[in-house]
């Protein structure tokens, strides 16, 4: 289903910091010159008024940005990874497992969604007065991962709807020189058709959905998701066969599944217009039109798609409604819940033999740290010191030997000292 998407979204690693030491003629006791790895590039969802589904995204389900470049000798550091830019539609909403939801309205918004590693340190960025020659270099961070539902809402100013046939395509056609396909049998067409409709110096984004069935909307088929996807459109065109045998019901019909779908919808501005005068010609048009108006208690305009008769009035009547001042923008399009960040504040507790060390920040430099360096458990043993761990750990009573966790990486205590 091209309006509603799951996708993986994986920003990229950043780059390994790496160990080296300057080993130039005449420069006796280098030091340390190993850079640092580049970040990761990040992954960005951005609303493009030209896209208009989430078709191009159908068939891509892991998306991922460039891994950090490692860093070098000589204090080079790596270059960074260029960020993946996913471009949606106006009108797309965004909801990130486990996390947030929000909707991007406008065109050029974006959303930060994974962000980039950060790059390991070099060890030249762990020399110090007491450790002149570091042996020591930080793995690159791993980019965030999300699991992100994407739901695309139909931004057009008019939708025109109605049963298989009405003839959409061809009113859609001469309205905006359109290429929908038209042909002899019902359901030609099988997923939303734009359209740019020019009324003097102003546009009208036009589209036509694929034609209801007879009865409720089943979820299960696509052509009815679109009902779903109409909640910012300002104009509903509805469009009958007047030389269908009941054109009144078929307006009914169409009515009760949008009721079935979302009661707000039928809140909407709707404008009928009943089709085929060629067909129907001057005895029967004006009884049906008649009939129609009698029924449903409003307006109708009749037209005829194919040759153009009566759509200037018809359109005259879009344009006006379309251009009536909107009501109130829904809360659910108002607000934005944002993600929390982890917390910095230490908790260590056990857990049946294992003693677990909370702390998101310990947890990201352990996972980029080689602790079977001899060096880099000095530095860890520094970190866990400064952040207050090695006093709670000595509270829980932890032995050399005991096992420890934090975060996604476990050790035996006597690796990192006491």
């Amino acid at each position: 289903m091209i309006g509603n998407l799951k996708l993986v979204l994986k920003a990229g690693d950043g780059g390994d910091g790496v160990v080296s030491f300057r080993r130039e003629k005449f420069v006796p006791h280098g030091g340390p010159a190993g850079g640092n790895g580049g970040k990761g590039g990040d992954v960005v969802l951005r609303t493009d008024r030209t896209v208009l589904t989430l078709g191009h995204l159908s068939r891509k389900r892991v998306l991922k940005a460039e891994n950090g470049k490692p860093g070098a000798g000589s204090l080079r550091q790596g270059g960074n990874g260029a960020d993946l830019i996913v471009n949606v539609p106006p009108g797309t909403r965004v909801r990130v497992e486990g996390g947030y939801a929000v909707d991007l309205l406008l065109h050029g918004q974006e959303i930060l969604v994974a962000e980039g590693g950060r790059g390991g340190h070099g060890n030249a960025r762990f020399k110090s007065p007491v450790n002149q020659t570091p042996r020591v270099a930080q793995r690159g961070e791993k980019g965030v991962e999300k699991i992100v539902y994407l739901e695309a809402q139909l931004n057009a100013d008019v939708v025109i709807l109605g049963l298989p046939n009405s003839g959409k395509s061809t009113l859609l056609n001469r309205l905006t020189g359109s290429r929908a396909r038209v042909a002899e049998y019902p359901c030609t067409t099988t997923e939303p058709v734009p359209g740019m409709y020019i009324d003097g110096a102003k546009d009208y984004l036009l589209m036509e959905i694929p034609g209801l069935g007879v009865g409720g909307p089943d979820e299960k088929e696509e052509k009815y998701y679109y009902l779903h996807s109409i909640d910012r459109v300002k104009v509903l065109l509805f469009l009958v066969d007047g030389s269908a045998e009941d054109p009144a019901g078929d307006v009914e019909n169409v009515e009760k599944q949008l009721e079935n779908t979302d009661e707000k919808l039928l809140e909407k501005r709707r404008i009928i217009a009943v089709n085929k005068m060629d067909v129907t010609g001057g005895k029967t048009g004006p009884g049906v039109l008649r009939s129609v108006t009698s029924k449903t208690r409003r307006d109708a305009y009749y037209i005829s798609a194919l040759t153009g008769d009566g759509i200037t009035e018809l359109m005259r009547e879009v344009v006006r409604r379309a251009e009536e001042k909107p009501g109130p923008v829904p809360e659910k399009e108002a607000v934005i819940n944002l993600p929390v960040k982890g917390s910095y504040r230490a908790r260590v507790y056990r857990s049946g033999d294992v003693t677990v060390i909370e702390h998101s920040g310990l947890a990201g430099i352990l996972e980029r740290t080689d602790i079977s360096n001899p060096d880099a458990q000095k530095y860890l043993k520094a970190q866990f010191s400064s952040r207050g761990v090695l006093k709670m750990l000595k509270k829980t009573g932890i032995k050399v030997g005991d096992k420890v966790r934090c975060g996604e990486v476990e050790w035996h205590w006597r690796w990192i000292g006491r």
